[in-house]
């Protein structure tokens, strides 16, 4: 247990610097993976506003930084921001798109 507790430490030491790193870098993919990982830890609000950042980056894949900011979205309980996500990236032609249109499918049943 105390082992796991000192990998939880790291890792957050870790992900301040990730952070650090999102704001200061031009590249859309290092606020793109500060992104992902909060993502993955659970941290919905801090992912959300990472993703926020990474679409403000030149170059940046903005489909896939809006479906998973809205995936977080909707994690967090924001259905109407997370179809409001989905919306936008439903009109792209390529993969994305449908993806985005399963989600509104989902979303739509939930009543948003």
């Amino acid at each position: 247990f105390k082992a796991a507790r000192k990998i939880e430490a790291d890792d957050r030491l870790d992900m301040a610097k990730a952070e650090r790193d999102a704001v200061s870098s031009a590249n859309p993919r290092v606020a793109a993976g500060a992104a992902d990982v909060n993502f993955s830890m659970g941290n919905w609000d801090k992912a959300i506003s990472l993703y926020d950042l990474a679409l403000t980056k030149a170059g940046v894949d903005a489909n896939r930084q809006t479906m998973r900011r809205g995936i977080a979205k909707l994690n967090k309980g924001d259905i109407a921001g997370a179809k409001a996500d989905m919306e936008t990236v439903s009109t792209d032609s390529g993969t994305r798109g449908e993806i985005a249109k399963l989600w509104l499918a989902y979303l739509n049943g939930k009543g948003a």
